[in-house]
């Protein structure tokens, strides 16, 4: 990873921009490997458990053993560069429900697969999904917007052919 990760110290823009849309132009950046995009992906999912949570949402009013079980997939995508540095996250968060603190967990965090985030995250009804710019300068944000164009013009040329 080429920047600085601290998104403490960057700018978060959140972008307008359609999940599956932006995973299919980026599978088909990566098949048909276009020299002016190169970029680094990587994916995985996270588990969490609440304590405090509205039971009432969840039709329980005493709570004292149960946690509000949810899952964040996360995709990463930024340049392969060294100055100006951004990177992009989509982030889709599920919530899978009640589960009681003892009660043993089948469910395991770890990396993902472009196509398993995909099925798994980005179908209809899978959870909330945001996409998030990081950018480390306004040049970032312009790199970002030069890349993004390509990106999206690279994907429309091939569609309408």
């Amino acid at each position: 990873m080429a920047g600085l990760r601290n998104a403490d110290i960057l700018d978060k823009i959140t972008l307008n921009i359609p999940p599956h849309d932006l995973v299919g132009w980026l599978r088909e950046e990566i098949l048909e490997k276009h020299i002016h995009l190169n970029f680094y992906k990587s994916a995985w999912k996270e588990y969490s458990f609440e304590e405090d949570f509205d039971y009432l949402a969840f039709g329980v009013s005493k709570a004292e053993n149960l946690h509000l079980v949810s899952v964040k997939a996360i995709l990463d995508v930024e340049p392969l560069i060294e100055q100006n540095y951004w990177f992009l996250q989509i982030v889709v968060t599920k919530v899978i429900g009640l589960r009681h603190s003892d009660e043993e967990f089948p469910y395991k965090s770890g990396t993902l697969t472009l196509d398993d985030f995909e099925n798994q995250f980005l179908n209809p009804g899978s959870g909330r999904a945001e996409i998030v710019l990081f950018t480390e300068t306004s040049r970032a944000r312009n790199h970002f917007d030069d890349w993004f164009f390509i990106l999206k013009s690279e994907h429309n040329k091939a569609s309408t052919h």
